[in-house]
């Protein structure tokens, strides 16, 4: 029983330790690509992209009515690549609420996004 017992404490360290690396290599490439946004490095950003991403806004209308947006990665890229160099921008990423499933990783990360402070 005791030999059940300890592997059973190494399967879950194991587990939970490879959980923790996945999620802080998930982390890092967040970070990463946002070091790039605030750069204006779109090289940097790209470095940490899926070749076919598409970014997504969601937002409500001033009626109060929920809009999805779907954009094509290459205009949010062309939009930082041409910022005006006297333009600052800033997200500030207030947490990583990051979900593991396989290859595939979901992160929802509330934000502020700030403009010449």
């Amino acid at each position: 029983m005791e030999r059940v017992i300890i592997f059973l404490v190494l399967l879950i360290t194991t587990t939970i330790t490879a959980q923790n690396k996945a999620e802080m290599d998930v982390k890092k490439s967040i970070d990463t690509f946002f070091e790039g946004f605030h750069k204006g490095d779109t090289l940097l950003m790209k470095s940490v992209m899926y070749n076919n991403m598409l970014t997504q806004t969601t937002y409500k209308d001033r009626e109060g009515k929920g809009k999805l947006v779907t954009d094509d990665v290459e205009k949010m890229i062309q939009t930082i690549a041409n910022r005006p160099a006297d333009q600052k921008w800033e997200e500030r990423l207030l947490d990583y609420n990051i979900q593991i499933d396989g290859t595939m990783a979901h992160v929802w990360t509330p934000y502020e996004f700030w403009v010449n402070h």
